[in-house]
């Protein structure tokens, strides 16, 4: 969207070259028009929420100190503004002057001050006549004796002079302002000159603002007709052509630059929309004072480098470079004096380090960074530290970082090198964070100079040596040094901080890239990032995750960094999941403290190095930045995992173009929602409750729930909840529904089932992931509880999909099954026709006959009695034994066994429980107690070597089932059948070449019912080339059913066994492990 200067320079460009006729200004009636469609519709709203409040606040004082003022407006226009005013407000101005050359105006304005009834008087507190001029406002040519202004006691001074939108063509602005300056009131003092003016470069020459404040999201709309554009382009322009032809000529060709340049909405789709930011500017007598402060303290010579792109488009009044301490302290007591504003410089990231007509001090010139050896003063500085730093204002961080590592020590600062003191007073995160705290929680001591009376302050502890000359201990020291930590550009101009230091340390750096394949794959990605990865490290190492877009798709790019004060070649300790989830490093290095500033991905990878499009990056933090308590420094919110800093980036001389709003922009911020979930440690079971409608699910919930806390006296416990009631609240919110009736209420929830469902069902069309964002609130709201009951799942098999979210807890499906008629009674219905088409419709969402799904539940409840004894009985027999001694007893016989196969790999050794005293006969019992087939039933138990051969050979021995030996091709005697296996994620850089497995042809009869055993489900890569053999011997899928060991979720077996068309296939472990 162009903003109205860019679109008036367009248009002039496009008259220059459209034709070479005469120009003509625009008479008072084309003008009048034009500016008609300037203040209408969005152009309204920036008087409304900018001009009025603003000239509101500035009028408020005056009028309360002074009782009464006097105003001269400069260039009204058909209205004044301060028609817009609060009526209190209005009824103090008792004298009005005003400068309208415009004769439409000037008529308008006068008629409307001069309203006849007191009631309706826009001015009522006038004393005597308002004076309006018709004539422009020159400098030196509106003398009284030139113009003959008199009011009631001859007086031409003003409190207020105000040009509201009115300065366009007055150059040089500054002498304007002068001017207007000299008119205000001597006595009493505070008299105002109030400028109200688009936002572009405002240069005056020296003036100094009294108080500035800034409209960014100002616009002005126009009809998109014809004739309505040829108004406002005129007005925009300023002129028309003389020559008729000429200027038709010039109107269809601005109509199109128009047309070009604006930003179409769809709510207002025959408007056009032009960005008009605006800015206000407030003058006192003082603003010409500059020349006595230039007097005391030296200017900037040259150009100071800005890196925030907002402030180099703002105008200082000067810029003014203190030397020593003095020089600051000269800077504080002349704002104090004439109540002005300072900016200070520093790295000049910051936003506000320039403001338009305002002195900047910049401290540049206090750079300097000295290292002292703690206690080395005399005074005795306890600290775990043993050196001290002591950084002027004026460093960046690499000059901080370059000096102390040439000692061997560092300060925990942040990862861009050009970034001033800002940082380390606001917060300031680095790849140090997790190790040694934000950067503000390394200050021990600052020098300050106060703002309220120029005094130099020292805060903390500071060296006696780099104590300036009077400097004193406030008695609110300590209320000081907190403050400093975290909100240190706040109050007080800071010269120097002293810093502890740490050991330098090396870091080695791993950086992965991850193509992926759209938002979702993102948010699942970052979620295994975030649980598997980042929370596990170590607080030496940290990790930062981004996501940004190359060659139009979408990567996630991951680096991590580990620091050690002592230098080492070898490779760094990777955890279990690091490669499981990322896979094997792309790259690795090792760097010190200054080549650290080029290791991060976003400069030294992405898009070239630093170029194109937007990036968002997720820098890990924690560890030490939480050890400080919320309440113990200025920055108190410490309970943050990720840190989200969303970067655009363009050519510098793109700025305004389309190709940065792409880059950046409020709508393209909000794109990509990431949830990143809490971390769960304590539900050892989450069972998920599912069923046809008026099953009974909920009610078998709570029975379940009340019988498991029976039944363990209370040392375990148990909650059921609906995964629902969410998706209800949101209903309730926008339809008006009673919340409390559509879960308590059976018949009342019933009429608004069909809704519900299509808003749930909407909602996940424009949230994909909505689904696991409430299932894993739900478990993370549950973590002090030992068994979680779900309701309300809606999701095909639950099991599969949701498994590897919660790899810390086992995860299982039980199905409450009624007969139609039994639903129907508790619906308190027979054969409505409306009830057969809701479940109709409810069965085409969920599909939850199990005749028609793809997939098996862990268990099924028939729930076709009456009484809750059939309940209470499943809870007993099914439920209580997941938490039995015996189980748990098997799981501490699985040892974990670190970086093995290979490095980055954290083995669970699963046939560690055959050499234990006992092991595989508890193991053996236990497969036999948790079946839930019947062993009757069961022809053949089939197994896969080398794992599934140990605990299958001695199942099948108990039971007194046959059993079927799955080898590797080429190792049994023909005839055999043979299918291609994938390698799993353990055994891929096994050397054998041979990637097939084979049985004995008619082993295993056509039909039979086979039960495969096995020691691990990870990938489910061995398992479904079992199947697949099976499938080849005549089995069929529903006849097969799965036992394992072990069960590692977060591989994500059981989707893949979906996937490849094995969903019916019942899948049963005695153990769940997270990790590989």
């Amino acid at each position: 969207m162009a903003t109205l200067d860019s679109l008036k320079c367009a248009l002039r460009q496009r008259a220059m070259e459209t034709v070479s006729s005469a120009r003509k200004p625009l008479s008072d009636k084309q003008y009048s028009l034009g500016f008609d469609i300037l203040v209408r519709g969005s152009g309204w709203m920036s008087y409304r929420d900018f001009i009025i409040p603003q000239l509101s606040r500035l009028l408020a004082p005056l009028v309360k100190s002074r009782g009464r003022i006097s105003v001269l407006e400069i260039g009204p226009g058909p209205k004044s503004v301060l028609a817009c005013l609060a009526r209190h407000l209005r009824q103090k101005i008792w004298r009005y002057t005003a400068f309208e050359p415009n004769e439409l105006f000037a008529t308008s304005v006068e008629e409307w001050i001069s309203s006849a009834s007191e009631i309706e008087s826009p001015l009522p507190g006038l004393k005597c006549p308002p004076r309006i001029h018709r004539m422009p406002f020159i400098p030196h040519s509106h003398r009284r004796s030139d113009i003959g202004i008199s009011g009631c006691d001859n007086d031409e001074k003003f409190d207020i002079v105000l040009f509201c939108h009115s300065m366009y063509g007055m150059n040089p602005k500054a002498k304007y302002i002068e001017e207007a300056i000299e008119m205000l009131v001597e006595q009493p003092e505070g008299g105002m000159v109030v400028v109200f003016h688009r936002d572009e470069v405002f240069y005056l020459d020296g003036l100094v603002c009294q108080r500035t404040a800034s409209f960014p999201t100002g616009s002005v709309c126009v009809i998109d007709d014809d004739d309505e554009l040829d108004r406002f382009t005129s007005f925009v322009t300023g002129f028309l052509a003389e020559d008729v032809e000429a200027d038709r000529a010039i109107r269809a060709e601005w109509r199109k630059v128009c047309r070009t340049l604006a930003r179409r909405e769809e709510a207002h789709p025959n408007q056009l929309f032009f960005s008009s930011p605006a800015i206000m500017a407030a003058f006192t007598k003082d603003a010409t004072a500059l020349s006595e402060l230039t007097m005391e303290v030296p200017l900037l010579n040259g150009n100071k480098p800005v890196k925030n792109r907002e402030a180099r488009l703002r105008h200082p009044a000067s810029i003014v470079r203190p030397t020593d301490v003095q020089h600051i302290q000269h800077c504080v007591k002349w704002a104090l004096k004439h109540r002005l504003s300072l900016s200070i410089i520093g790295g000049g990231h910051s936003g506000h380090c320039l403001m338009p007509n305002v002195v900047a001090v910049d401290m540049g010139a206090f750079d300097q960074v000295h290292i002292l050896t703690a206690g080395s003063d005399g005074e005795g500085w306890r600290s775990s530290s043993d050196y001290l730093v002591i950084a002027g204002t004026g460093c960046r961080t690499e000059d901080i970082i370059r000096k102390t590592m040439a000692a061997g020590i560092t300060v925990p600062l942040g990862a861009r090198p050009s970034v001033g003191a800002g940082l380390w007073l606001q917060g300031g995160i680095g790849h140090l964070a997790r190790l040694h705290g934000l950067a503000c929680d390394a200050i021990v001591g600052a020098v300050v100079i106060s703002v309220e009376s120029s005094q130099a302050l020292c805060i903390g502890y500071v060296p006696r040596q780099y104590r300036p000359a009077g400097a004193v201990c406030p008695e609110n020291e300590t209320d000081l040094l907190w403050a400093i930590k975290g909100a240190g550009t706040n109050f007080g101009i800071v010269v120097s901080v002293t810093f502890k230091a740490f050991v330098a340390p090396t870091y080695s750096i791993r950086n992965w890239v991850i193509p992926l394949s759209d938002k979702r794959e993102a948010s699942l990605k970052l979620y295994n990032f975030d649980r598997l990865v980042a929370r596990n490290l170590p607080r030496g190492l940290s990790a930062d995750a981004y996501l940004y877009w190359d060659i139009d798709q979408l990567h996630l790019g991951i680096t991590m960094f580990e620091s050690s004060a002592t230098r080492s070649t070898s490779e760094i300790p990777t955890y279990t999941a690091v490669r499981t989830v990322l896979g094997p490093e792309d790259d690795y290095s090792m760097v010190d403290s200054v080549g650290l500033f080029e290791a991060e991905m976003y400069i030294s990878r992405m898009h070239g190095g630093h170029g194109g499009s937007k990036t968002s990056s997720f820098k890990r933090c924690g560890g030490a930045v939480h050890d400080v308590a919320a309440n113990a420094t200025a920055f108190g919110c410490r309970d943050w995992d990720f840190a989200c800093v969303i970067t655009g980036v363009w050519p510098r001389d793109q700025d305004g173009t389309e190709l940065a709003r792409a880059a950046l922009g409020p709508v393209q911020c909000a794109g990509l929602r990431l949830s990143i979930p809490k971390r769960t440690n304590g539900t050892k079971l989450i069972v998920l409750v599912t069923g046809d409608i008026c099953a009974g699910k909920d009610y078998c919930a709570g029975i379940w729930a009340s019988a498991f806390a029976l039944y363990t006296q209370n040392r375990l416990i148990a909650r059921a909840v609906s995964i629902s009631d969410v998706t209800k609240r949101e209903y309730a919110v926008a339809t008006g529904a009673d919340m409390t009736r559509l879960c308590q209420d059976r018949a009342y929830k019933e009429q608004h089932r069909s809704a519900l469902t299509t808003f749930f069902r909407d909602q996940v069309q424009l949230r994909s992931c909505l689904p696991k964002e409430h299932f894993l609130n739900l478990v993370d709201s549950a973590t002090d509880v030992d068994l979680l009951l779900i309701t309300g799942m809606r999701d095909e098999a639950p099991v599969a999909t949701f498994s590897h979210l919660v790899p810390d807890s086992r995860l299982i499906e039980v199905r409450v099954r009624a007969s139609e008629q039994m639903r129907r009674n508790r619906r308190g219905s027979r054969d409505s026709d409306d009830d057969h088409h809701e479940e109709s419709k409810y069965r085409n969402h969920v599909k939850s006959n199990l005749a028609a799904v793809d997939y098996y539940p862990s268990l099924i409840f028939d729930n076709d009695t009456t009484g809750d004894d059939a309940a209470k009985e499943f809870a007993k027999q099914r439920l209580l034994p997941f938490f039995a001694d015996d189980l748990q007893q098997l799981a501490n016989m699985v040892r974990l066994v670190p970086d093995f196969p290979r490095l980055g790999i954290s083995f669970r050794h699963v046939l560690n429980i055959s050499q234990q005293p006992g092991g595989l006969t508890l193991c053996t019992s236990l497969f036999q107690g948790h079946f839930t087939g019947d062993w009757a039933q069961v022809n053949v138990i089939a197994c896969c070597e080398a794992g599934g051969y140990v605990y299958a050979s001695a199942l099948a021995s108990q039971v007194d089932i046959p059993l079927a030996l799955i080898r590797e091709a080429g190792k049994l005697p023909p005839p055999t059948i043979s299918v291609p296996r994938s390698r799993s994620h353990i055994s891929k850089t096994n050397s054998s070449k041979n990637n097939r497995i084979e049985v004995e042809r008619y082993l295993i009869p056509s039909g039979s019912s086979v039960l495969v055993v096995d020691d691990v489900l990870a990938t489910g890569q061995t398992l479904c080339a079992v199947l697949r053999l099976l499938e080849i011997a005549g089995v069929r899928t529903q006849d097969i059913r799965i036992m394992v060991v072990a069960e590692l979720p977060v591989h994500r077996g059981r989707e893949l066994l979906r996937r490849c068309g094995f969903g019916e296939v019942n899948i049963q472990s005695l153990l769940v492990f997270n990790g590989a």
